[in-house]
């Protein structure tokens, strides 16, 4: 991101371009495309990483043995994005009116994750003075509110992840490719034996997650 931003474009034409880019001319904003350093940037570094842990797969060497980044999802209950989470900060801002929805909606912790997108292009976060970011009537000021407290929960920060950490570390986990035909997890036969591989094949969105065997009476989806 910080390469990016200090990278300054040479021409009009690149300023307008669809790239992250700033001019020599310091009056003049920096030109960011929607996503520009978020999605832009995280996403093509995410799928180096992705390439090179498949490739340690695919010759049977663990990520962990290559010093490979490791990569985690949190959802549920530890999701970033709490049920309805926009509408509420656009519509039902007051901790009450979050409350009821997020109660109606059956939503677990939404107000206890460890981190969260504010959405800051499609609210008024980025308008908010001091005293509206502070204000514990509102998700938004109790979040703030909280974390600038200097309380530090007691436990486990994530639950999700400190149990996808201890699986990681477990060599029986690690499952080898499955080579039969295109390497496709839907060419078990058995239950069994699917359980035991990583989808193999190469170059395709499926390689390398974990085969799951279907539905009992099923042979495929569910």
């Amino acid at each position: 991101q910080k390469a990016a931003l200090t990278k300054h474009c040479k021409t009009e034409e690149e300023y307008k371009a669809e790239k992250v880019c700033c001019m020599d001319d310091k009056t003049r904003q920096c030109h960011i495309p929607w996503a520009g350093v978020g999605e832009g940037i995280g996403h093509p570094a995410l799928q180096r990483f992705v390439r090179k842990t498949r490739t340690a797969l695919r010759e049977g060497r663990t990520p962990a043995e290559e010093d490979l980044v490791s990569m985690f999802c949190f959802k549920n209950e530890e999701s970033f994005v709490p049920r309805d989470f926009a509408r509420i900060l656009n519509e039902k801002p007051r901790l009450d009116q979050a409350g009821q929805l997020w109660e109606k909606g059956k939503e677990k912790q939404p107000l206890d994750r460890i981190a969260y997108h504010l959405f800051n292009a499609n609210t008024d976060v980025q308008n908010m003075n001091r005293k509206k970011l502070f204000d514990t009537n509102t998700v938004i000021g109790t979040l703030y509110t909280r974390s600038f407290s200097g309380d530090v929960p007691q436990g486990p920060s994530s639950l999700q992840l400190l149990a996808a950490d201890t699986v990681s570390q477990t060599p029986a986990s690690m499952r080898p490719y499955f080579k039969e035909g295109n390497g496709g997890c839907y060419m078990h036969k058995d239950r069994e034996t699917c359980c035991k591989y990583k989808d193999g094949r190469i170059g395709e969105p499926f390689e390398g997650q974990d085969c799951v065997p279907s539905k009992p009476g099923m042979t495929m989806n569910g």
